[in-house]
C-alpha cells in the first residue's frame, strides 16, 4: 500500500471503520492499519516500505 494515511482517511470519509489507526507498530518501522470491512472481517493495512521513507523524517 503507498499511503495507509490517505487510504484510511478515504475510508472514514465513506462511512468505512478504521479499527487502529496508522501508524508504526512498536518497536518497529512499518506503518499499519487496521480495519472492519462490512462482513466483520478485520483486515491489515501495511504500508510500502519506500513510502514510509518520507514520514520519518
Amino acid at each position: 500500500m503507498e499511503d495507509i494515511y490517505s487510504t484510511c482517511d478515504a475510508i472514514k470519509a465513506s462511512g468505512g471503520n478504521v479499527t487502529r489507526e496508522p501508524g508504526p507498530v512498536k518497536g518497529g518501522t512499518t506503518h499499519i492499519a487496521f480495519v472492519k470491512d462490512p462482513d466483520g472481517y478485520m483486515i491489515e493495512l501495511i504500508q510500502n516500505k519506500q513510502a514510509s521513507a518520507g514520514l520519518e523524517g
